[in-house]
């Protein structure tokens, strides 16, 4: 909506654009991970299944639901419903609440690069072929030949491929 409605000219999303006066380019593809404390009984499984996540505190960054990848992609249309889900919008509170062994929390791959992780943290897959997730730019279709708009691209691709693998 903030690129239709010209206050921002282009974003990063997780789903393409259904509009046709929008374009996108798919950037990566990344891939959604459970991060549990270590005692959890569920770091024995390979990955975490639907059953599993109907037993467990889910924490979350924020509400609505249907933000979440891990419910939407995952959850939601498998009918599942988590025992607890705590919005935690600050990452390291969240880390330290799996820390503390109080809940699983979800996040991508490329993020936990960044995050200072405790040894006693275990990640998951999350079903058998894991919850992957590609990553667009999206930009008004009519801006694509102006040369702001192509150098922004180029120069996120060539700096963002290295930086993503």
């Amino acid at each position: 909506p903030k690129i239709l409605s010209n206050e921002i000219d282009i974003a990063i999303t997780t789903s393409k654009p259904n509009n046709a006066t929008l374009s996108s380019i798919a950037v990566y593809e990344d891939e959604i991970l459970a991060l549990m404390h270590r005692e959890n009984p569920l770091t024995e499984k390979g990955y975490l299944d639907m059953d599993d996540f109907a037993k467990i505190h889910l924490i979350i960054h924020s509400f609505p639901l249907e933000t979440v990848s891990v419910y939407e992609r995952f959850l939601k249309p498998n009918k599942i419903t988590p025992l607890k889900i705590s919005a935690v919008p600050l990452t390291e509170v969240a880390l330290e609440m799996v820390s503390a062994n109080m809940g699983i929390l979800c996040l991508p791959k490329w993020a936990l690069k960044s995050l200072k992780i405790s040894k006693d943290l275990a990640f998951k897959p999350i079903s058998r072929h894991g919850i992957k997730r590609t990553h667009y730019l999206v930009f008004r279709t009519a801006d694509k030949s102006k040369k702001y708009m192509h150098d922004f691209i180029a120069n996120y691709m060539d700096s963002f491929s290295s930086v993503s693998r």
